[in-house]
Order: structure tokens, then sequence, then C-alpha cells
């Protein structure tokens, strides 16, 4: 069943004189499996958004469904709204100021044993983990401290992986990353979601990342919903994006920068390998039209 929002509300410090609403009749539904980014500039209502979808916090107004029951009911049993909480796990930013533990396996077992998993269970479920995230299991018994930037971030990752989430939401998981650590954990994470079924909510500042690896983007703005759609019909909608303090992709802007160049080019591709073939056949035409003249 899917992971719903129903007209959800939220406001910081209500019926004070410095009361903020932050979220207004928000309604989303995300599907199982689905790879969903979510975009919007500094105080739009993301970050208030997703701490509500993982029971962190509560809505002012509105309901929170996961399998069709409300997690913030409190008509529903206490262990009930537990157990559907932890279907969520979340992924802070910069997650690997979180680390504490001596080794890396004892960091990845600590969530398993606060479930109750007893030592032999909780390292099985942290060294299967460890392979989902593509950090090998030499790893297991070194200091997290002593790992690179990409791996800590594997290692936080794999820490939350390991309690078994039906949905796993990634706070800018590649903030702080160079180009390659950012395509590394970004590529693991569709390989992940595409191998477990695991459904994965983006929310990320790169418009790059989320065009090339969601399958439906959610734009916020101002604690609404504003945009809702595939990443070729969200990024269409370039110039309300960029007076949103977005922007569009680079392979977008290239191929806009060509149209007006006088490129028989299609503008609403954001997929690379899409934009090289786009190129290519305007390319070839516009030598083939030289050649004949």
């Amino acid at each position: 069943m899917p992971l719903e929002v129903k007209n959800v509300e939220y406001t910081y410090s209500p019926n004070t004189p410095n009361a903020s609403v932050a979220l207004k009749g928000v309604d989303l539904t995300i599907d199982e499996g689905e790879f969903v980014g979510i975009i919007g500039h500094t105080g739009s209502g993301k970050s208030t958004l997703v701490q509500l979808l993982c029971g962190l916090m509560e809505p002012s107004e509105g309901q929170i469904l996961i399998d069709g029951v409300d997690i913030n009911n409190k008509e529903t049993p206490k262990d009930i709204r537990k157990k559907l909480r932890l279907q969520v796990g979340m992924v802070f930013q910069y997650p690997e100021h979180q680390l504490f533990e001596e080794t890396v396996l004892k960091d990845i077992c600590f969530g398993p044993k606060n479930l109750g998993f007893n030592e032999e269970e909780a390292k099985k479920l942290a060294k299967d983990a460890m392979k989902k995230v593509g950090l090998p299991l030499k790893y297991a018994e070194e200091s997290p401290f002593d790992l690179s930037g990409g791996q800590k971030r594997r290692v936080a990752i794999a820490g939350v992986l390991a309690m078994k989430p039906k949905y796993l939401i990634l706070d800018e998981p590649t903030a702080g990353l160079d180009p390659q650590g950012r395509e590394e954990i970004l590529a693991q994470v569709q390989q992940m979601q595409k191998e477990l079924g695991i459904t994965i909510i983006l929310v990320s500042h790169s418009m790059d990342d989320v065009a090339r690896f969601a399958d439906r983007i959610i734009v916020m703005n101002k604690g609404e919903k504003y945009l809702e759609g595939t990443p070729r019909e969200i990024f269409a909608h370039d110039e309300e994006l960029i007076s949103l303090g977005l922007g569009i992709p680079q392979v977008t802007q290239i191929l806009k920068r060509l149209q007006k160049e006088g490129w028989a080019v299609r503008t609403d591709i954001v997929e690379l390998d899409a934009a090289k073939e786009e190129i290519l056949k305007a390319w070839r035409a516009r030598k083939g039209g030289n050649n004949h003249a």
C-alpha cells in the first residue's frame, strides 16, 4: 500500500507571536517501489514534510497514512503505530557525523539491536546491509572514522537499511561529496531500489540528481505542493523553476542553448544518453545540410 499525505498542515510555535506556517494543505501519494525526488528552495517545506513522513513530528492538521493507517492516531495501539513508523527510515544530511561505534559492523548493528534483534541476528542484518550499499565486508572491523567520506555515507545508509524499512528517505545524501562519490552513492541507491523494491524518497538541491534518478518529482514552494510529475514534465517549467530559486539540469540547459543557436533539438530531455543522441542527430542533420549546399 502507498504512503499517503492527506491535507497535512504544520505550524511551528503555534498560538504564539512567533507562529510560522511550514506546510498547508499538502496532499500526495507515494507508491511502493517508486523513486521520488522532492525539491524546493530553503524554507519551501520539504524538510518539514519528510520529518512528518518518518514520524519525527506530528502534523498540526491532516493525516500521514502508512498501509492505510494514520501513524498519529492515538486510538491506534501504540505498538502498531511504532511498527508502522519503523517502516520509514531516514538518512539525514551528513549522516556520517552520527557515527560513533568502534567498528563499522557495530555501528550498523546499533539499529537492529534497538529493535530487539540478538547479536547474531543483528550482525547478519548488518552484513546484508553492507552488501546492499556496496561496502565490502573487509571493512566490518575497521573504524568508521578511518573511511573516506563516501564510505562513511554508505555505513550510515546501511545502518538505516539494516532495520529493513519499506520506505527510505535520503536528505541530501551526496552533500559534500566529490563528483565520483556523488555518482557512486546515487547509482548504488538506484540499484538497491530496483533489487529490493524499496521506495526511495530523495530530497535534493541538485536538479541533475533528481532528473537522472527519480521516476517522479514533487516541487515544494511556500509550504505547498507546487508541481508534480515526471522529470521531463517538471523541467519543462524551466522559467517557473528558476523564479522559485531552483533551476534545470545541465543537460537541459545545453539543449536550450543549442536551440537558441539554431540547432534543431528538443529541449524537454533530461537524460544524458538521450541528450547525446539528440545532439548527434541534430549535428548529422546540420552536416548533411551543409554538404548538400
